[in-house]
């Protein structure tokens, strides 16, 4: 039995400052919290993105690594058309 899953991602941009736009734009979603989810957080450091999650479900987990995926890659796309 699975007493909890521990997760963490990090997710490398093209410089400093595109990664403060994507940071900024997700650290709303890490203060809510994710339901299931026992802890989370995200991290800036330079030109990376660190994110945390931990909880007991693998299928939670793996559903919100998407979302995070999906909002990282929709993000930096638009980062990209708007030239930021």
């Amino acid at each position: 039995m699975i007493k909890y899953l521990q997760v963490d991602v990090v997710y490398n941009l093209k410089d400093e400052n595109e990664a403060m736009f994507i940071y900024r734009a997700l650290v709303p979603e890490f203060k809510k919290g994710f339901p299931g989810i026992k802890s989370s957080y995200i991290d800036l450091k330079g030109k990376e993105i660190r994110f945390h999650l931990q909880g007991e479900s693998v299928s939670r987990i793996r559903a919100i690594i998407n979302t995070l995926t999906r909002w990282l890659i929709s993000i930096e796309s638009l980062n990209d058309t708007i030239g930021r």
